[in-house]
């Protein structure tokens, strides 16, 4: 194992992309047909983006959102494509606003029912919810979004989401005990492939009674996938990082002296983003193990 010291900006160790030895073989690919436009009176609805989050901590859980576009093409009304900046819903025009919108399944056909998508900005969020046991397996779901405008007109559309396939968990393999107080942040995780890593290290210390928040003593490090391997984008300010890579296998080591009173939280996030059926795609796997002093 080699390590490396790391400044802001610079290539780390190269990683290649693991693939992980527990992974089932891939599903049958779906068809490349476009599955990213769909129209019913009054309203057509575009599909920006499908992110799907697999979490470990307690238990696997796995939720969908979807980010979706709306226009009125009778009145020849679009909401521009705006992924990355989300602007306020207030600054179209009328027709184009929604009073009410909510996200359900396709045979329910109550206006006022389902789970609520975000209204005042766009392009909309709306949380699909957690799997089901049968869905996970399932390649697309359909869903229903219903939609009253703020001239009053209403829409119902169904949708197809393309469910993009999961993340690999990014094991965290150290520490496996409760780690050394006042000694350097240190931990290692699986490799799985991931664009980014978001790496979290949570400090807690006993709760005084004062409103404040007893686990706010947090380190952050962001690392994203360059052509040479790994860089380290961000990192707490005026400190050193160390990242060493063998095999699938990615050690940190950040020198903040570790000091709780109560427990200390490791987490790694992952994520990578891909194109399915004509659709953006964000797919996050993450994990969390705590420790109690």
């Amino acid at each position: 194992m080699t390590t490396v010291p790391v400044a802001p900006e610079t290539p780390v160790v190269a990683v290649p992309a693991a693939i992980p030895r527990d992974e089932a073989p891939p599903a049958k690919p779906l068809p490349e047909t476009p599955l990213d436009v769909f129209s019913a009176p009054n309203a057509r609805v575009k599909l920006l983006e499908v992110r799907r989050t697999d979490t470990m901590a307690n238990a696997a859980e796995t939720s969908l959102t979807v980010v979706v576009g709306l226009a009125r093409p009778e009145l020849q009304l679009d909401e521009p494509d705006n992924i990355e900046g989300r602007l306020l819903a207030v600054d179209l025009p009328k027709p184009l606003q929604t009073r009410l919108f909510y996200a359900s399944e396709p045979d329910d056909a109550e206006r006022e029912r389902g789970t609520l998508c975000d209204r005042p900005r766009f392009p909309h969020e709306c949380d699909l919810g957690r799997f089901s046991a049968a869905d996970v397996g399932r390649r697309e779901r359909r869903q229903l979004l219903k939609l009253t405008f703020e001239d009053g007109a209403y829409a119902a559309v169904p949708i197809t989401v393309p469910v993009p396939p999961a993340l690999p968990i990014p094991e965290l393999v150290e520490p496996t005990s409760v780690p050394a107080q006042a000694g350097a942040i240190a931990f290692a995780f699986r490799d799985v492939g991931a664009d980014e890593y978001e790496l979290t290290v949570s400090a807690c210390h006993r709760y005084r009674n004062d409103g404040i928040n007893p686990c706010l003593d947090e380190s952050r490090i962001y690392l994203v996938r360059g052509p040479g391997g790994l860089v380290a984008a961000t990192r707490p300010e005026r400190t050193s990082l160390l990242v060493a890579a063998s095999g699938d296998r990615v050690v940190v080591r950040l020198d903040v002296p570790l000091h709780f009173e109560e427990s200390v939280s490791y987490g790694v996030t992952a994520l990578k983003r891909g194109t399915l059926r004509g659709v953006g795609t964000r797919t996050r796997s993450a994990t969390t193990r705590t420790f109690l002093r």
